[in-house]
């Protein structure tokens, strides 16, 4: 007969892949919804790998290898904190499947960060998680100051769309930011609009 499905082996082992999503979600805080979108599959599939365990299922099946990229995050964390701590990690997981990555490295684009790249941002999945972890390493090559501290501080910054409102844009033409010509003009155009009101009155 054929070994149960969900079961290694090992008794031991067996129960260790059974609670490995369990186990993620109670680490870093997750529902079963969030953690699903991190690995880019549905919440039924992380029900079922709850329920039967993750063995058996095809080394080639995407949700599959971003569950088990995760766990070595994990692992790495564990192993050596230098290169990635836990905290950083945890917090990094959090800010990913909230949707909220984007809105701590906005500010890079343009100078540091290619506009593509930024959207990549955008998807709340592994796939984004590390591409922050290794945009922070560019930054830190460089010497600037990553958003680590903001995130794992738990600091919420604005949200993208005031970078893009009606107010922000118009921001751009203050009279700051004008230059001397501009500024001359816009005083010349005001004091028109003024004497045609007084002429109108």
């Amino acid at each position: 007969m054929g070994k149960a499905r969900g079961k290694s082996s090992s008794g031991k082992d067996g129960k260790e892949f059974l609670e490995v999503s369990s186990k993620l979600r109670e680490l870093f805080g997750l529902k079963q919804f969030e953690l699903a979108e991190l690995l880019s599959t549905t919440k039924t599939t992380v029900s079922v790998w709850e329920r039967i365990g993750v063995t058996g299922i095809p080394s080639k099946a995407t949700p599959f290898v971003s569950l088990i990229q995760l766990v070595s995050l994990v692992r790495q964390s564990r192993v050596s904190p230098d290169f990635l701590s836990f905290k950083k990690l945890r917090a990094y997981v959090r800010v990913t499947v909230r949707g909220e990555l984007p809105t701590y490295y906005i500010k890079y684009v343009g100078k540091y960060m290619d506009e593509h790249f930024f959207n990549s941002l955008r998807v709340p999945n592994i796939l984004a998680l590390m591409f922050a972890l290794q945009f922070d390493r560019y930054l830190e090559s460089l010497g600037v100051e990553t958003p680590e501290k903001i995130i794992t501080g738990g600091v919420l910054v604005a949200d993208t769309r005031e970078f893009f409102s009606e107010d922000a844009v118009m921001s751009l033409f203050s009279d700051d930011t004008l230059s001397v010509e501009d500024k001359e003009e816009s005083i010349e155009n005001k004091k028109e609009a003024k004497s045609k009101e007084q002429e109108e009155g």
